[in-house]
């Protein structure tokens, strides 16, 4: 990056980003392609980012859908989850069948995608050197790396739609354009239906807007502005109003419980979404599982190589970097609505999360509030152009040289952690194999004993047919319904698919088949074990048969 690149320069709210811009925002997009293409591959689909294929493989429950002429339509996947991912998704698998490339690679050029709307916001609002500095800081973040390559919250088009309601919302001021208006509520109306917590961030948004901008917002209200925002939103958020005009509100009536339990733990868990270790031992595996492995190819020796001679990096400098940031007002303050902006949108969304009862304690939850750190600490690091100005550009560069450094530290200590300890058990590559085993039985009835098998397992499978979930009936207390349940599945001749002692995560479910299979007069058959990665045992496939059966 040239001097010429950061240095100061006057903002023009209509500028085009000239070819050095571009250079300055693509190159850091390369960089954040480059390493959630790095991580992408290692770990196995859980059932939370499989979620979204459901209506893709089986029939939605009558709630969720509806049928106006002779096909279902589905709306819903939960009362506050939509089917928008399932959708640009269903168009996807027709031409590239369901993998852990198909389902990641999308929604990280959907990340990528979302730097890019941010970097040309910033560089309207504020001019080029902030638009890069950001979008470099973003890139190399592991917690938008992470949550936006898995993508289990979900959270990629959750953050494209803010941002893209933000850029046409400004645009729209500026050039005095209903289109654009209607165009900022489109996308409102679309990150609404996608999942209904995008309320956190449109009221924070709201609320900082009205404070900061409330002549301008004034000003904006013309009947076309508003028309055009109505429309806007109705088209965006369609299938979310059909849903609860059908289930009067459901949406709202349900998930908006107050509740103070978990303050502390929630606090803790924001800290380390900041500061990018929140993901140990939840999407990795930490050091001491048996069964390490060795690097397999030249890349993953260099990653193993670089964690070992540098050490570990499981926290990045961002959280320092942000008190840092807020302490240095001089730095920040002509850029000081933008930094009020983020604060007062983070005072209004997080405490939202903190007090909404099961919200806030994930950290695909706090990572909704991305880029609005962010965004204050690359206002106070482009904000050194202003003092010193002969030495602004070291200045910012060394900046950006020890978080984007730390960034990138910290994501290959994931990367290294995953080639030599392996996926944590709920997202483990085991199910890859057991997609390939259970083709061996395609005509037998197939029962899924345990959390987490099911959605991932339907997909790889394409939609297999026969394929149940069984853990309801072993949940339930022994009973002359539940015996008799459990005969007729025994049956269908089915085989059942179960998770090792040491993965299971309903604990004792397979314990309680076999027990409960016993007692019906059948002994168990284990015909296949499927091993990780690492070689260690994770699924079981077993059938049950009577005494004297070959």
């Amino acid at each position: 990056m040239t001097s010429s690149t950061l240095a100061a320069e006057p903002v023009n709210k209509d500028a085009t980003p000239t070819v050095k811009t571009w250079l300055g925002i693509l190159s850091p997009l390369a960089v954040f392609l480059v390493l959630c293409c790095a991580i992408l591959p290692y770990a196995g689909l859980q059932a939370d980012e499989a979620l979204f294929t459901e209506p893709l493989c089986t029939r939605l429950a009558r709630e969720f859908r509806i049928r106006p002429i002779h096909f279902d339509i589905p709306l819903m996947l939960l009362s506050y989850l939509g089917t928008a991912k399932t959708w640009l998704y269903g168009l996807l698998f027709q031409f590239w069948r369901p993998s852990i490339w198909s389902v990641r690679l999308p929604v990280v050029f959907i990340g990528a995608l979302t730097l890019l709307v941010w970097s040309l916001l910033a560089f309207r609002i504020a001019g080029r050197r902030l638009a890069i500095i950001l979008c470099l800081i973003l890139a190399t973040d592991a917690s938008f790396i992470l949550t936006t390559t898995f993508d289990w919250g979900p959270v990629a088009i959750q953050h494209l739609a803010y941002a893209s309601a933000l850029l046409f919302a400004i645009s729209g001021f500026h050039r005095k354009s209903p289109l654009r208006f209607g165009i900022a509520l489109f996308f409102i109306g679309l990150g609404m239906w996608d999942k209904a917590l995008f309320i956190w961030m449109l009221s924070g948004a709201a609320i900082a807007v009205i404070v900061l901008f409330h002549r301008q917002v004034w000003s904006a209200l013309t009947w076309r502005n508003l028309a055009a925002a109505v429309l806007g939103f109705v088209l965006g958020a369609s299938p979310l109003i059909v849903y609860n005009i059908l289930n009067p509100l459901k949406t709202f009536r349900g998930n908006a419980v107050f509740s103070t339990d978990n303050l502390f733990i929630k606090t803790v868990i924001a800290k380390r979404t900041l500061d990018g270790s929140a993901y140990f031992a939840y999407l990795v595996n930490d050091p001491g599982v048996p069964k390490s492995r060795l690097p397999r190819n030249a890349l993953e020796h260099l990653s193993v190589a670089a964690a070992q001679t540098i050490g570990e990096h499981r926290s990045n400098l961002t959280a320092w970097a942000l008190i840092a940031s807020l302490a240095a007002v001089p730095l920040w303050w002509r850029n000081r609505k933008i930094v009020f902006f983020a604060l007062i949108s983070i005072a209004v969304a997080w405490p939202q999360m903190l007090f909404v009862k099961d919200t806030g304690g994930s950290a695909h939850h706090v990572v909704l509030l991305w880029p609005l750190p962010h965004l204050i600490i690359a206002c106070a690091i482009a904000g050194l152009a202003r003092f010193q100005p002969r030495f602004s550009t070291p200045a910012i560069a060394l900046a950006l040289l020890l978080i984007c450094g730390a960034n990138v530290l910290n994501v290959n200590q994931y990367v290294s952690q995953f080639i030599t300890y392996g996926s944590a058990p709920i997202w483990t590559d085991a199910i890859l194999p057991l997609s390939r085993e259970v083709s061996h039985w395609p005509d037998r009835h197939m029962f899924i004993t345990d959390w987490g098998i099911d959605q991932p397992l339907r997909m790889l499978t394409h939609g297999r047919d026969r394929l149940w979930d069984a853990a309801g009936v072993l949940l339930q207390d022994p009973s002359p319904e539940n015996r008799a349940a459990l005969t007729r599945i025994l049956g269908l001749d089915p085989v059942f698919v179960t998770h090792t002692p040491a993965y299971e995560v309903i604990t004792g479910l397979p314990r309680r088949l076999v027990e409960r299979a016993e007692s019906l007069g059948y002994h168990r058959h284990l015909l296949a074990t499927i091993d990780d990665s690492n070689g260690r045992p994770v699924f079981e496939i077993s059938e049950f048969l009577k005494p004297g059966t070959p």
